[in-house]
């Protein structure tokens, strides 16, 4: 269903001229007579810069907003305190991040999360009939859903739930031309992630702990003293997994569809104006997808925030394979400034668990998992399959440097340069994967809006 808005829109508190447009999960766009008003408005009236930004996974709409109206709201008190104010107009994308592609889930990429849906084994055998177990026969789909309702299975039963998954997946997963991320699981590394998943809960989460974001990756395995670690598997663990790798997919076929078009579309009807990217979790798989896929006018400059996609998605070769390099290597050469990353050690799906569940064909085979113990870096990538958001990118391929405090102007920002990867574990300047719209994210891109970058 289209939005029914059709303009710009007011956000409490925020002057800034703003739109959002909505995407289907095929890359589609729901609001057409808003994007045409917006191309019109462009060509008639050109304002001094324009912001896309994407919010991550597991965003509705009021979430999605919400989110962008705290970030415009810090960014407009920089302006206030260091005139004069840039006149941006602003483009929110709204996509379908939800978790199980339910209207509402744990809020994973937010500060706080949501409570567990109570009517969550109602839903399943609806909703993973028409999205996961569709293109299944019959006997399995009615076997995925009836492993996906029960309260804990034997080891057996996960690695058939696996096997179905694994089915499923290779069914929907989304079109990312060369993604690192683009081949459905088979049903061993599936398995493995939740072995792992399991693993990593039972020695660093325990039943009290109040780290939200880590429950609503791993959720509750219940005592571990009650039974072995591979004797019960809570379904809801594998659900999850299989859901990251649903939101991976579908980010980057939004983004390669739907925004990569857009901002062509952006270019030719204000090709003077400076346009600049923000994503945020999976939001960055939009935003890099799209720009790979991109062939316009460059980019002024992208700010990635805690990005969930491999931290080798720009490597020049990747390990142990030097006929293969990043799929988004060349995507800086699209943008005019320096491509911004921030990473944390703080950021606990990204740190501790992302190169845990998310593993494809090109797993480097077992290891063993850690909790993170951040002190004033990150730390070094536990494998391939590491978070560039939980870790940066190699250190051989940009320059890592540390989140500025707001209001630090000592941050150089240049023509043509490499990629900068900026850590923001030291002084809990990203304390989490929810720091999203702070004082310091602001910071970032009111840096690179100020910034005087010459031809």
């Amino acid at each position: 269903m289209s939005d029914p808005i059709i303009g710009s829109v007011k956000l409490d508190g925020v002057n800034f001229e703003t739109w959002l447009l909505k995407f289907d999960k095929h890359g589609n766009c729901e609001s057409k007579k808003t994007q045409q008003a917006l191309l019109q408005h462009l060509r008639d009236t050109s304002p001094p810069a324009i912001v896309l930004f994407s919010h991550g996974w597991n965003n509705e709409y009021d979430d999605a907003t919400g989110l962008y109206r705290r970030f415009l709201f810090e960014l407009q008190r920089h302006f206030a305190d260091h005139p004069p104010t840039i006149p941006l107009l602003f483009v929110g994308v709204i996509w379908p991040s939800t978790w199980m592609s339910f209207d509402t889930g744990p809020q994973i990429a937010s500060a706080t999360v949501a409570a567990e849906l109570l009517d969550l084994q109602q839903q399943l055998s609806q909703r993973l009939a028409e999205e996961w177990a569709a293109n299944l026969a019959v006997p399995d789909r009615q076997r995925l859903i009836s492993l996906l309702a029960s309260a804990r299975l034997d080891q057996a039963q996960a690695k058939q739930l696996t096997d179905l998954l694994s089915q499923a997946l290779s069914n929907i997963r989304g079109h990312v031309p060369e993604a690192l991320e683009s081949t459905a699981p088979d049903a061993g590394e599936l398995f493995k992630a939740l072995i792992s998943v399991q693993r990593l809960a039972m020695s660093s989460v325990s039943a009290d702990d109040t780290n939200d974001e880590a429950h609503a990756l791993i959720g509750s395995l219940g005592d571990p003293q009650s039974a072995g670690l591979l004797d019960i598997f809570d379904p809801r663990n594998a659900i999850r997994i299989a859901s990251l790798y649903q939101m991976k997919d579908r980010a980057g076929t939004v983004g390669t569809n739907g925004v990569s078009a857009l901002l062509s579309q952006l270019k030719a009807a204000a090709p003077l104006v400076p346009l600049h990217l923000v994503g945020h979790s999976f939001g960055a798989k939009v935003v890099m997808s799209a720009l790979a896929s991109y062939q316009g006018e460059k980019i002024e400059s992208v700010l990635l925030l805690q990005p969930a996609i491999s931290y080798l998605c720009m490597a020049r070769v990747l390990p142990d394979e030097p006929d293969r390099h990043g799929a988004f290597r060349d995507v800086a050469t699209n943008v005019r400034q320096a491509l911004m990353i921030t990473y944390s050690g703080h950021d606990v799906p990204l740190h501790d668990f992302f190169h845990l569940a998310l593993l494809r064909d090109k797993d480097v085979g077992e290891f063993a998992p850690r909790p993170a113990s951040p002190s004033e870096r990150a730390g070094k990538p536990p494998n391939k399959y590491a978070a560039l958001g939980g870790y940066g990118p190699p250190g051989s391929d940009a320059p890592h440097a540390n989140v500025p405090e707001a209001g630090d102007t000592s941050l150089r920002i240049h023509l043509g340069d490499p990629p900068l990867a900026l850590d923001g574990t030291i002084d809990k300047r990203i304390n989490g994967h929810g720091d999203v719209a702070t004082p310091i994210t602001a910071w970032l891109l009111y840096l690179q809006l100020r910034a005087r970058v010459q031809p």
